[in-house]
């Protein structure tokens, strides 16, 4: 009789996957800042299709820096 085990169920894969995602997110975070303070000639537009995230998340970046 042969074992199956669902990997994708399993929650310590679960939480390998939620850590890999935080931390794209934050990579994510970190480049959009660099962008925005090295005047890269790209618009916030331009650079929320590059990474694919809202127009708005860029934005609040964008402000957070100005404080």
């Amino acid at each position: 009789m042969a074992l199956t085990y669902d990997l994708e169920n399993d929650i310590r894969y679960k939480q390998g996957q939620q850590k890999e995602m935080q931390e794209t997110r934050k990579k994510t975070i970190l480049t959009i800042q660099k962008m925005l303070l090295a005047n890269v000639p790209l618009t916030q537009a331009q650079i929320a299709d590059f990474f694919d995230v809202p127009l708005e998340f860029v934005k609040k970046i964008a402000d957070s820096l100005k404080k």
